[in-house]
């Protein structure tokens, strides 16, 4: 748009406006001036109210009113122009807001004029341009002309407002339809009647463009008049300049000229007041037709309007059938459902069944696990006793063995005395013999005699002793054989003893409290009755034996082999009388292999120190058999030495059954913790089961019987509204039946009544009926 244009449309704005204040195009930028001449071409489309007209400065509330004003112009172009008007995009509202650009400005301004040249009351808005100067006229038309070709019309009816345009063929095609005829027929007239109404437009632009020439030939005029005015001034300068010279005869030829020009003048002063009477003329009967068309254009708008509401009305109610369908297809869906839920509540039902006939049968189940507890309390105990009686059947083994060690080195040791005693003996022959060679006395032979019937004894009773150790070292292997011929035996009872304990999987704390209590009381009652034993063994080393370590010696048959034969080699000097005629180096020498023969007994017997008492105890009797005798301190020695290996043999026998039962005990307190253990864990997992059994129980009881319940009452409710719509359709259809024969038969009662040609007033009623029905609408 060039500065001329921009001028002329500022002055014409300038004129309908009446503000005194613009001067140029940045003075509309507000919005608020353009705002109110829209406003007074329709006020429907654009309310004051929305505008802002003390923006400030501020560049937003500009923004809002100039895309309020572009809306109204949009809406006024699509709904009363019948035309494709995007203003928004062909006006920037935020550069105009921003920096205020007069082009953008000038935009919106021709689009606002777009609105006024082609709205009902634009005589008013066009009688300012008929007022412009030629070149504004000239510049103000251009662009009418290119506003009203710029945009798409909505419809094929060509030019004019939208409801001129959209109501032609619309209300050729519902006046028709009213009489009943095809739907061929009813096309063929709605070509006709846009064929009419090309014509009409095409008559419509033939007087745009006489109008066009009038206004050129108008401005020729004026050019010429204007070229007369100035050859006047011309010639008054050229008669001021001759007015000396000829002053006569330029007077008389400047009256003539004078009267020639103001015939000239005149006579395109009548010329031009004809040619405006004549385009006055052609305006009036110009707009005479377009009120016409109009008129009729409006009034099958109207018929076409009602038409359409119908229509409308028909298609919600099409709708409202296809929303009452899908909601009885969702009825039907929600049954199925309630079916399944119904299945499934049944299932439910048999699994709480099978779970509350399961809970019943929970004490036979907790009798049989407490039996199979009790099985598995007295199999471990078992199985702790067997283990108890291996590690003292190892302990036998081991003592035994050592045992058997100790009697072989106590075999070698009487073997080598049995030596010596032949090497003494034979030397001792040799000497009595040298004795008797020599002419020793009768006293002298006889003691050398008794001397080697006294070593020869001595003999008999070592060999005696060694034949006894050999025996017992039989007896000793074959009770090793017979051990460990048990203690395999044992070690296999008890690998199955813990395969049965393998097998069951619970055990019993009370039980086994009850078990644990018991072999403690039997412990300490034999720790108890143990100590005073070994204090009597103790006490009564001098005397007798006590009862339990008797027969702790008649269980130990290889000790009471080893105590005879120590016997008999104490006792053996009784048997003989020892004379006063033996010598004291004889004596010692006895002494020393009795201490030697003790000593190899008392290795076989004890070790550690009790080998130091028995010496210190040989030692004495060696002192008695000095002071007083043989047969004294024998018997004391044998005594002594039988009370203290029924002593050993007791202390040793109450010391493995005490570390049977502490290893028993220790055991039974292991495995009596890890049963307990045990027991709590499946307490408590079973306390969880019970708690989580009734929970689920009642939960899926209630949770099932309520949904079961909220569904059928959703059914129901749903069933009720389905009843309460298909009979509300029913109503509707019978409703819309009914209007719409009464519809017919009055439109076509209407049609024979009226006269074949309307005259210009005949839609009148049409025309108030569709703005009454505009309003609603608007209001609505």
């Amino acid at each position: 748009m060039d500065d001329a244009a921009q001028r002329s449309l500022l002055l014409w704005s300038f004129e309908d406006i009446g503000a005194a204040s613009v001067a140029s195009m940045t003075d509309l930028c507000d919005g608020v001036l353009l705002a109110r001449l829209m406003h007074r071409i329709d006020p429907e489309y654009l309310n004051l109210e929305l505008i802002s007209e003390h923006t400030g400065g501020n560049w937003a509330l500009v923004a809002s009113n100039l895309k309020a004003l572009l809306r109204a112009v949009e809406l006024y172009y699509h709904e009363e122009l019948g035309q494709l008007c995007e203003a928004s995009e062909l006006v920037d509202a935020h550069l105009i807001a921003k920096q205020g650009d007069a082009v953008e400005v000038a935009k919106l301004a021709e689009l606002v004029l777009g609105c006024a040249v082609q709205c009902p009351g634009r005589s008013e808005y066009i009688h300012p341009i008929m007022q412009m100067d030629a070149s504004e006229q000239a510049s103000m038309m251009h662009l009418i002309e290119s506003i009203m070709h710029r945009f798409q019309l909505t419809s094929p009816s060509g030019g004019g407002g939208s409801s001129a345009r959209n109501s032609l063929a619309n209300t050729s095609f519902s006046y028709l339809g009213h009489e009943g005829e095809s739907a061929e027929s009813l096309a063929a007239q709605l070509t006709l009647a846009l064929d009419k109404a090309a014509g009409l437009e095409l008559r419509a632009l033939d007087l745009e463009r006489e109008k066009r020439e009038l206004t050129e030939r108008f401005e020729d005029a004026l050019r010429a008049k204007q070229a007369l005015a100035d050859e006047r001034a011309k010639l008054a300068d050229e008669r001021d300049k001759l007015v000396s010279e000829r002053q006569s005869t330029l007077a008389r030829d400047n009256l003539k000229i004078q009267q020639i020009v103001a015939s000239e003048v005149h006579a395109l002063t009548l010329e031009l007041e004809e040619r405006r009477e004549e385009l006055q003329r052609v305006k009036r009967e110009a707009s005479e037709r377009l009120m016409v068309l109009e008129n009729e254009v409006r009034r099958q708008a109207d018929e076409l309007d009602i038409s359409r509401s119908k229509l409308g009305q028909l298609a919600k109610l099409e709708a409202s059938v296809a929303k009452y369908k899908k909601k009885l297809e969702e009825v039907a869906a929600l049954r199925s459902q309630v079916q399944d839920l119904e299945v499934h509540n049944a299932q439910y039902l048999d699994k709480v069944l099978d779970l509350e006939s399961t809970v019943k049968t929970m004490p036979t189940l907790k009798a049989l696990v407490e039996r199979y507890k009790n099985q598995v309390v007295d199999l471990e105990t078992a199985n702790v006793e067997a283990v108890a009686n291996n590690q003292v059947k190892d302990q036998k083994v081991r003592r035994l063995q050592e045992e058997l060690d100790s009697a072989l080195g106590g075999k070698e040791f009487l073997e080598s005395q049995v030596e010596e005693l032949r090497s003494q003996l034979a030397s001792m022959t040799h000497s009595g013999q040298d004795d008797a060679l020599s002419g020793g006395g009768g006293g002298g032979g006889g003691g050398g005699g008794a001397d080697v019937t006294h070593l020869a004894s001595e003999l008999d009773m070592a060999l005696k002793a060694k034949e006894a150790l050999q025996f017992s070292l039989l007896q000793l292997k074959q009770q090793n054989d017979e051990l460990s011929d048990e203690l395999l035996q044992a070690r296999q009872q008890q690998q199955q003893q813990h395969r049965h304990a393998a097998a069951s999987a619970l055990t019993t704390a009370a039980t086994a409290k009850a078990t644990a209590s018991v072999q403690a009381a039997a412990v300490q009652t034999d720790d108890t009755g143990a100590a005073p034993t070994a204090t009597r063994a103790v006490t009564g080393v001098p005397g007798l034996a006590p009862p339990a370590a008797v027969g702790a010696v008649e269980q130990q048959p290889q000790l009471v082999a080893s105590a005879g034969v120590l016997g008999a080699l104490s006792y053996a000097p009784t048997s003989e009388t020892v004379s006063s005629g033996v010598a004291a180096a004889q004596v010692a020498v006895y002494e020393e292999k009795i201490q030697k023969l003790v000593s190899g007994v008392l290795q076989v017997v004890v070790d550690g120190a009790w080998r130091h008492e028995l010496l210190a105890a040989a030692r004495a009797s060696v002192a008695t058999i000095r002071e007083g005798g043989w047969d004294a301190a024998v018997d004391a020695v044998q005594l002594w030495l039988l009370s203290l290996l029924a002593f050993v043999v007791g202390v040793q026998a109450e010391a493995e059954v005490v570390d049977s039962m502490r290893v028993t005990v220790a055991e039974l307190t292991n495995r009596l913790k890890d049963k307990e253990s045990v027991i709590n864990e499946l307490s408590e997992q079973r306390a969880k089961l019970e708690n989580y059994t009734k929970k689920t129980l009642h939960a899926v009881q209630t949770k099932y019987m309520v949904a079961v319940s909220s569904h059928r009452n959703q059914i129901t409710e749903k069933q009720e509204r389905v009843d309460l719509l298909e009979k509300k359709l029913k109503e509707i259809r019978t409703s819309y039946s009914r209007e719409q024969a009464l519809m017919m038969s009055s439109f076509y009662e209407r049609r024979t009544m009226l006269p074949q040609g309307q005259g210009p007033g005949a839609g009148s009623w049409l025309a108030n009926k569709r703005s009454e029905e505009r309003a609603k609408r608007r209001n609505a």
